[in-house]
């Protein structure tokens, strides 16, 4: 899908993603603005089962040619998310305690538009003691154009996160 925005004449549109969660997969708060309002999101097209090789997330709407992180944890009873404005990356939070972190390179493109993109592959194996089993997940890039239109003293932005169960 596409969008032109208020310019109908427009020949070039902003992609728009759509995603219909993958059993298993469910959204988790909201990621926070771009230096350019863009709202990068995090999503799964593939059910997180026992053995299932191709399992991975998709990041879709962020800065080009950025350092992007996967945060993976299990989350304790009664976290609660933590408000990131105190270290310098105002109105993001992070939905995920006490992260390890796998790391890609966006794909090129326009940061105006947002076309940075990735995918984080996390084959599950063929365990079957891991089911049910509940993983936390949240991407933070690094954001120049933060910095620069949002004045963030920390050049960071977050997605929304992800509860994957698997199945």
């Amino acid at each position: 899908y596409g969008l032109r925005g208020f310019q109908t004449s427009d020949t070039v549109s902003t992609p728009v993603r759509l995603y219909v969660m993958a059993r298993g997969v469910e959204p988790v708060g909201e990621g926070c603005a771009d230096g350019f309002n863009h709202q990068a999101v995090i999503g799964a097209a593939e059910v997180p089962s026992v053995g299932n090789a191709n399992f991975g997330v998709e990041l879709v709407g962020a800065a080009p040619d950025a350092v992007a992180g996967l945060l993976v944890g299990i989350n304790g009873p009664g976290f609660q998310p933590i408000d990131l404005a105190m270290y310098g990356v105002d109105s993001c939070t992070l939905y995920v305690e006490d992260p390890f972190v796998v790391h890609l390179k966006t794909t090129a493109g326009l940061a105006r538009r947002g076309e940075g993109s990735g995918f984080f592959s996390i084959p599950v194996p063929n365990l079957p003691i891991l089911a049910g089993i509940g993983v936390d997940m949240q991407v933070a890039y690094v954001d120049i154009s933060a910095t620069v239109f949002k004045k963030r003293t920390t050049a960071i932005t977050l997605t929304n996160a992800l509860h994957v169960t698997v199945q």
